[in-house]
């Protein structure tokens, strides 16, 4: 599997954590950009020229919290969560100027939640536990901490999860924009 920016070594990883740490990465996201089988195969063999693009969305939230857990073992749950909600829903939302309505649990806010159970462990190996449209992940056969229970968009259920069941909704999002600045 090939992606961009591509999987790097031990130091560099380290080195981000780093950053994150100390304020000069404010947040993580995806630009999600998985690709067909078909695209995946190279007839020249040529890796330079292979699509570059996997599938982990749904494991994103579950990979950062699986290595902050691993990191900050005499730190506390809590301000390791709360790093994980800014990271992944407050920056992102800012960043995209639609912090007014989305990216924290305020009133007046979309309703947008996921539901983690912080001490679950699983692993990555069925087809019930990956959504993706095409096989292949670079979570495959991994253990992850914690498990996400439930998803919520806009305060409509749209993923539920009670460890042998599976109920999955159909899609619901819309595009969104940014608001005009309010006066």
């Amino acid at each position: 599997l090939k992606c961009l920016p591509p999987i790097r070594d031990r130091r560099n990883r380290d080195r981000l954590w780093k950053a994150l740490r100390e304020g000069t990465i404010d947040m993580i996201a995806s630009d999600h950009s998985p690709c067909t089988p078909s695209m995946r195969s190279n007839p020249s063999k040529n890796f330079l020229e292979a699509w570059a693009g996997i599938s982990g969305l749904q494991f994103g939230v579950l990979a950062t919290w699986t290595e902050l857990k691993r990191r900050d073992r005499t730190g506390s749950p809590e301000e390791s969560m709360k790093n994980l909600v800014r990271w992944w829903a407050e920056a992102p939302a800012k960043l995209a100027g639609i912090h007014r309505w989305k990216g924290s649990l305020q009133q007046g806010k979309d309703a947008d939640v996921v539901v983690l159970s912080p001490g679950w462990e699983d692993e990555v190996s069925t087809p019930i536990k990956d959504f993706h449209r095409h096989d292949g992940s670079p979570f495959t056969n991994m253990m992850f901490n914690g498990k996400i229970l439930q998803t919520y968009v806009r305060g409509r259920l749209v993923f539920y999860s009670d460890g042998l069941q599976v109920e999955h909704q159909n899609p619901c999002g819309s595009i969104l924009r940014r608001r005009p600045r309010e006066t």
